[in-house]
């Protein structure tokens, strides 16, 4: 079982990707536009007690669409390739007989079983499947290609979950020309499966007797489902549409109240809710929790009440998770994810964060890197919260191992700090130049680098004492807060070929390495302007990212030969990412910049 999920992991987000876009050329400023029913009312079919849902209720502007898409055709090569590479020498390993006609160069006697065979682990049909899928984007870059293999120019669609088991739903343009696309797949997968009815809509059934892959195309939408094999055929009229859930959940209002609570856009939001997932475990009586605590051999009969309690106590802790576009253009991408929290906590991890430590996240460079804390407080508030615990430990005998880790916690924490780490906030990195290609296991400084690093502390001066020890020339040097940065000689330690520098302002201590690195230093050092919370800052060029991707693997392999071209080209410019502690809870935001 530990490959089927990858065709829902790889074919959803691309399907979703491709149908998401409309007519529209620019992006609307807000997110009150008036949301109608679609032709298809692919919206009501969703469960209220769906512990997760993700939609779009506005289809995504179609430049937008077409920038990605285009974008995105170096990650889909890859995936492809290593597809059949895997496929190809997973065959070549285990002398198997093929059952998938992926163009491996293998000889091919394909299984026609496809009922039975799609999602068996000893099978390769359901990567076959995903390798076509990804075939037909790859030969069909864009929108145009996209509504070629029948897709929509103007398209709605939804994830949401039969307890735990997804289910996709998504309106299309063309159902002659994506029942092709999709038979296509379902040939070089080993053959289409027996096509059935239900109550007039045709649909797919392929798996094994542990779960089935379930989907359909009528006139106005395409369905999908991953489900249990025992829970197939009750979940049909859903996935279907042809049955409405008992207890529906008003999609509409639900993302509208997220979205301008959060300040989401209609182009795409959703949220995970743990109260409703820890429901389904303890709680819940319908058949698709019952199957799920089967599958998991979970016994919720012999959770006793104290436990439940105290489990719920846990989940209201963390109580949703939620994630959406704030802003979508061809060139760039602003979102965010949030991890909401209770009040208390909230409160109490806004009041570690240091105000205007981080500089604010600019353009320039190959990688910033930012992270500043109240160290000395956060430890008092870890300290406080374990002992908590160890006084009124849980009493759920499940939740033991809690209980001690609590009491290690609460024994750590308890003994005396040194005091540099009393005095430590964080730390700073700019790298403006490093050639990878150099760093290996046996050698990791490289020669040639323009980079400052810095220390943030509240006692600079605790540091170079503490640095004399170690490198004796700082005593002779005249590192006083504001001064002048000093050339370091660094005698006897491992260091690059080019000039290093240090200083120190009255909250950080810092070195700079490269030509003219030393002129930017004192303006490094400097408190920067971030704000509401923010805890960790980080913006990284796109090419440099994938060259570092590239180069792991020759440093752990001691080889300075090795190449740091990447496998697959940069898919953005640039990428900037912060974390800040909010009132809401821990929200995290990005902005993705797209390679012109």
């Amino acid at each position: 079982m530990k490959r089927i999920l990858l065709i829902l992991a790889i074919s959803t987000p691309l399907l979703l990707t491709a149908c998401k876009q409309s007519d529209e050329t620019t992006s609307p400023p807000t997110n009150t536009t008036t949301v109608t029913k679609t032709k298809s009312e692919l919206f009501e079919f969703v469960p209220a007690d769906t512990p997760y849902l993700f939609a779009n209720l506005e289809s995504i502007p179609s430049d937008v669409t077409d920038a990605y898409l285009k974008n995105a055709l170096p990650l889909y090569t890859s995936l492809r390739d290593n597809i059949a590479g895997f496929v190809k020498d997973s065959e070549q390993l285990t002398d198997d007989t093929p059952t998938s006609d992926i163009d491996t160069g293998v000889d091919k006697d394909v299984n026609n079983d496809s009922d039975n065979n799609f999602l068996d682990d000893t099978s390769f049909a359901h990567l076959a499947f995903v390798h076509s899928i990804l075939n037909d984007l790859i030969n069909n870059p864009g929108i145009e290609g996209i509504e070629k293999i029948g897709f929509s120019a103007d398209a709605k669609s939804v994830i949401y979950g039969l307890g735990l088991f997804p289910v996709v739903r998504m309106e299309i343009g063309d159902e002659a020309r994506l029942r092709a696309t999709l038979e296509k797949a379902f040939t070089e997968a080993g053959g289409i499966p027996e096509e059935k009815t239900l109550n007039g809509r045709k649909y797919w059934q392929a798996g094994n007797d542990q779960f089935q892959l379930i989907t359909s195309i009528d006139a106005n939408e395409f369905a999908l489902s991953f489900i249990p094999t025992s829970l197939a055929t009750e979940a049909l009229p859903n996935i279907l549409a042809q049955s409405k859930p008992e207890n529906q959940l008003d999609l509409i209002k639900s993302l509208t109240t997220l979205n301008q609570n959060n300040d989401y856009t209609n182009y795409g939001s959703g949220w995970l809710d743990t109260l409703k997932l820890f429901d389904l475990f303890l709680n819940s009586d319908s058949s698709a929790a019952s199957t799920m605590r089967q599958m998991l051999e979970f016994d919720a009969q012999s959770i006793t009440q104290i436990c439940r309690d105290e489990y719920n106590s846990m989940a209201a802790t963390y109580p949703r998770m939620h994630s959406g576009y704030h802003s979508l253009s061809p060139t760039e991408t602003k979102s965010s994810f949030t991890i909401e929290l209770q009040q208390e906590l909230a409160n109490d991890l806004q009041s570690l964060v240091i105000a205007d430590a981080l500089s604010t996240t600019g353009s320039g460079g190959l990688l910033n890197i930012g992270f500043a804390l109240n160290f000395a407080k956060a430890r008092e508030w870890l300290l406080e919260t374990a002992k908590k615990r160890v006084e009124n430990p849980y009493k759920c005998e499940q939740l033991a191992g809690l209980n001690q880790t609590y009491a290690q916690a609460y024994e750590g924490l308890n003994r005396p700090m040194p005091p540099f780490v009393g005095n430590l906030i964080g730390f700073k990195l700019f790298i403006d130049e490093l050639d990878l290609g150099q760093i290996a296991m046996s050698n990791p400084v490289p020669q040639k680098i323009k980079a400052m690093l810095a220390l943030l502390t509240s006692n600079p001066e605790m540091l170079v004492g503490m640095g004399q020890m170690f490198l004796p020339e700082l005593a002779e040097l005249d590192l006083s807060p504001g001064a002048d940065p000093v050339e370091l000689t660094l005698e006897g330690i491992p260091k690059p070929d080019e000039p290093v520098w240090a200083a120190i302002s009255k909250s950080a201590i810092g070195v700079a390495a490269g030509e003219g690195m030393h002129t930017k230093l004192l303006d490094f050092l400097a408190d920067g302007g971030s704000k509401g919370g923010e805890f960790i800052s980080v913006g990284i060029d796109g090419e440099f990212q994938s060259k570092m991707e590239a180069a792991s693997t020759a440093f752990m392999q001691d080889d300075h030969s090795s190449q740091t071209t990447p496998a697959i080209p940069p898919l953005f410019e640039r990428l900037y990412i912060s974390a800040s502690f909010t009132s809401k809870g821990i929200v995290i935001n990005q902005t993705t910049q797209l390679k012109k």
